[in-house]
């Protein structure tokens, strides 16, 4: 601050103090000294033309006084004279109370003139080069701009857009007639009016960037790297919810971690579905997110129809507050991104279950039993744990699992309705496949009495979060019950979970019905009516495939193929009825004696064939010792009964199935032929 300065500012403190005291010098009427009291006053008057007293209730009082006091005392004209011009000179002073501020009109005009001229610069370089421009113009001594510098500096002034600093402005030797306060908010205002645009200019560009990309994964890895040269982040990301894990879906960082399910910030936001923001280097290191190593984040969940579970994660070195219009403009990006996400998501669930179902409509009953429990994790994102039930009669069976051992839950069955108190709701809902989400209550008998005594506490229902239970229901009856479960999350499951799972549990009840259908169709084929033995059709699939896998494993097998001796006189004398009953016996018998490995085939007539894997000869041959006495045992008084039986070894005397029949056909007869020649007569 300069002397000329210096001086002024202590004229003007002395003002109000030098008027009283020349009204004093006045009032007293010191005529000998009228010259000193002449001098004071017009010493006063200079002093009020340049520096007056501001015009408010001290300086009213203080002229009233001298007016009434003036009038009213009887003094010489020439004092008269003197205080008339005191009186005077502090209403010139008044009218003329600010001379270092340019009149109204004038910086009016200079403000108005700067908008119009920054009103045609389109970015903010071209903003601050015309106000420079335009300073120096205008009597400013120096002006620089001071981009990277983050201290403030001695005759600077931060310039800021919507809340960010753009820069700050070093200005020395302001005239008089520049107010620079009101002229800097003219600049700010517009350069927030170009943030706002390029804002906006942005998000148009990511919808359009999202609707471009060929996939969803693409469109979010490009908002990711476009944040990154919009704004002064560091790293970028998106974070989607799968089984208890956010994995990043798309990230500017090559080498992204997975985020399990514990005490971080990303949980957080998830569990209260909101966002939060980190602003200091405290926040920033408590935070646990290791793509974002101690850098303040802000993370924003990506809406959606129900619960948020995808969220875009920014990081910054700079430890300062994420302002109103910066999480404003997150937040917008966040709506964008979530809602075009959530579009996408449901036409590639829409794709990938319309992909699936065609898959499993093409499945067998067994095959499908296994893989419709992937099918179903895969299409809701929130499954930990499940079980898949099949309807038994009055029981359900577990045929399949996710993350569950199935080996000792493969022989529970469970009550019909046990199941029933599973699901939790009515047996009319029930029955028309309505999904719910329940979380079982561990106090209550009924679930208590199912783990322990129906599953054998190999399921753990109490600690279950969340329970989504699907009725697979087709035409009034269940065939199946699904559950899907998660032990960590209780918001696992939300209303798009129960739509997914409603739709999901119609179509498959479809699937299945369809898939049993085939099977009793292919088993009605494959089936001998008349003893329920697997028939030649049977025996053609399912060998060869036998076959196969003991030829990887270097295992031998047997054929045993059996003509009924003495079954021809049986049926001639008794009927064909009889005759019919005594080939189920023959079957029944059979399977009794038979290796649960083994199987048993009618190939027409009163011809049957054993198949005996991992058997050596020694062991095939015992194996035609036991058919051969279950055979006789069935001897009727007077009409005997028993079998020809012909062996061939696999792989010692071949590799096919073909000729391995045709090898125990050989044999067969000519047992038959030995039977034939002791009883000395035909007896087929």
């Amino acid at each position: 601050m300069n002397t000329l300065t210096v001086s002024r500012t202590l004229w003007s403190k002395m003002a109000l103090p030098l008027l009283a005291a020349g009204g004093v010098l006045l009032l007293v009427q010191l005529y000998p000294v009228q010259l000193v009291g002449l001098l004071v006053a017009l010493l006063i008057a200079g002093t009020l033309l340049i520096y007056p007293i501001p015009a408010g209730p001290i300086s009213a009082f203080v002229l009233a006084m001298l007016i009434v006091l003036g009038w009213s005392t009887p003094i010489a004209s020439k004092t008269l004279l003197v205080a008339g011009m005191l009186v005077l000179a502090n209403f010139i002073g008044l009218v003329y109370r600010r001379p270092r501020t340019a009149p109204t009109g004038t910086t009016q005009s200079l403000l108005l003139g700067l908008w119009s001229e920054l009103e045609d610069s389109p970015t903010v370089e071209s903003v601050l080069n015309y106000t420079r421009d335009f300073l120096l113009s205008n009597g400013v001594k120096s002006v620089e701009l001071h981009q990277n510098i983050i201290q403030t500096l001695p005759n600077t002034y931060a310039i800021y857009a919507l809340n960010q600093r753009v820069t700050q402005l070093e200005v020395r030797g302001v005239p008089r007639h520049i107010q620079l306060d009101e002229l800097l908010k003219v600049v700010e205002a517009r350069l927030s009016q170009i943030a706002r645009n390029q804002e906006n200019a942005f998000l148009n560009y990511i919808t359009l960037e999202l609707q471009d990309a060929h996939n969803l994964k693409e469109g979010a890895q490009q908002v990711c790297y476009a944040l990154l040269s919009h704004r002064n982040y560091t790293s970028c990301g998106v974070y989607v919810y799968d089984k208890n894990t956010f994995r990043p879906y798309a990230h500017t960082l090559l080498d992204a971690q997975n985020v399990e399910f514990n005490h971080n910030l990303l949980w957080k936001a998830y569990l209260e579905q909101r966002a939060l923001f980190t602003h200091d280097e405290e926040t920033a290191r408590s935070h646990h997110l290791p793509d974002f190593d101690r850098a303040a984040v802000a993370i924003i969940p990506l809406p959606s129809l129900s619960r948020s579970r995808a969220f875009l994660v920014v990081g910054r070195k700079e430890y300062e507050r994420w302002d109103s219009e910066e999480q404003e403009f997150l937040s917008n990006l966040g709506r964008q991104l979530g809602m075009l996400i959530q579009k996408q998501t449901l036409l590639e669930r829409l794709k990938k279950s319309e992909a699936i179902l065609s898959a499993l409509r093409s499945l067998s009953l067994d095959e499908l039993n296994s893989l419709l429990m992937t099918a179903a994790a895969d299409l809701l994102p929130g499954a930990q744990y499940g079980a898949l039930l099949i309807r038994e009669d009055q029981h359900y069976r577990m045929v399949a699992s996710q993350g569950l051992d199935l080996g000792p839950l493969a022989h529970v069955r469970i009550p019909e309705q046990d199941v029933l108190v599973w699901y939790g709701g009515s047996q009319e809902e029930c029955l028309n496949g309505i999904p719910r989400i329940r979380r079982l209550d561990s106090s209550d008998a009924d679930v208590q009495r199912i783990q322990t005594d129906v599953l054998q506490d190999l399921v753990p229902l109490a600690k279950l979060q969340a329970d989504l239970c699907v009725p697979i229901v087709h035409e009034g009856q269940m065939l199946a019950f699904l559950s899907l479960n998660n032990m960590l999350d209780k918001h696992a499951f939300d209303q798009d979970a129960l739509e997914v799972a409603g739709l999901l549990g119609s179509q498959l009840a479809v699937i299945v019905q369809e898939a049993k259908l085939r099977q009793e169709l292919s088993e009605a084929a494959a089936t001998d009516p008349l003893t329920g033995l697997p028939n030649r059709r049977a025996l053609e699939n399912l060998i060869p495939l036998g076959l196969a896998s003991l030829r990887r494993s270097g295992q031998p097998a047997s054929f045993l193929l059996m003509d009924l001796n003495g079954f021809k006189a049986i049926n001639d004398h008794f009927g064909h009825k009889f005759g019919d009953d005594i080939l189920r016996q023959v079957g029944r018998s059979l399977k009794s004696v038979q290796r649960s490995t083994d199987l048993i085939f009618r190939l027409g007539g009163d011809e049957f064939l054993a198949y005996l894997p991992s058997t050596s000869t020694l062991e095939a041959q015992q194996a035609a010792e036991r058919f051969q006495t279950a055979i006789q045992a069935l001897s009727l008084r007077g009409f005997p009964l028993g079998a020809s039986i012909g062996m061939s070894l696999f792989p010692d005397e071949s590799e096919g199935l073909i000729e391995l029949l045709r090898i125990a056909d050989e044999r067969m007869y000519e047992q038959k032929q030995a039977y034939y020649a002791l009883r000395g007569k035909r007896d087929a």
